[in-house]
């Protein structure tokens, strides 16, 4: 009778343990919860709300220099937009050889992650990388050239699978950065 007296003991000690250990799951997990959401609502970038832009209207271009689109690069990393660069012919503008060997004329945070470019990752590789881009081909080539800035977007789709075609896509903007012949 002494051995199943202990035996209840023990087993209704485990039961407080486990409860007591899914308390403080529960807890941790509501806390951990609770802490992401307020980071997102102290990120200012969450709150930014894009216009609605217009693919054809002339009011989505200007015409900008270097000192530009020199901060947009800067940005397109945390604020995942996509940047490209095309010549007065509507044609690819080189701006970097990727580690495939192509060359590249765009900056996108995805295409960068499939092509595994060294300098995705850490924030201080990509500053440098970009700090590289910026002096050794855009200041080197197009020091006094003018750009025509145009905004539009562009649906991308996160997964090949059609399962889901709403879930798996999302809508970024686009700056394209068309090189103005020397002329205009």
């Amino acid at each position: 009778m002494e051995n199943a007296s202990q035996a209840l003991i023990i087993g209704f000690s485990m039961l407080i343990f486990v409860i007591a250990l899914t308390i403080c799951i529960t807890m941790f997990s509501q806390a951990r919860a609770t802490s992401d959401f307020v980071i997102f609502k102290s990120d200012e970038t969450s709150y930014y709300e894009y216009d609605i832009i217009d693919e054809n209207s002339r009011k989505n271009t200007r015409v900008v220099s270097l000192e530009t689109i020199i901060p947009t690069l800067y940005r397109y990393y945390k604020e995942d937009y996509r940047v490209n660069f095309i010549d007065s012919e509507e044609n690819s503008l080189p701006i970097y050889i990727s580690v495939t060997g192509e060359n590249i004329n765009y900056f996108d945070v995805d295409e960068e992650v499939n092509r595994s470019e060294p300098w995705i990752g850490s924030q201080e590789n990509f500053k440098e990388n970009i700090d590289k881009i910026v002096e050794n081909v855009l200041i080197a080539n197009y020091k006094n050239r003018e750009f025509e800035e145009i905004y539009s977007t562009k649906i991308i789709s996160t997964s090949d699978t059609e399962t889901v075609k709403d879930e798996n896509q999302k809508e970024k903007i686009v700056i394209t950065y068309k090189l103005l012949d020397k002329s205009s």
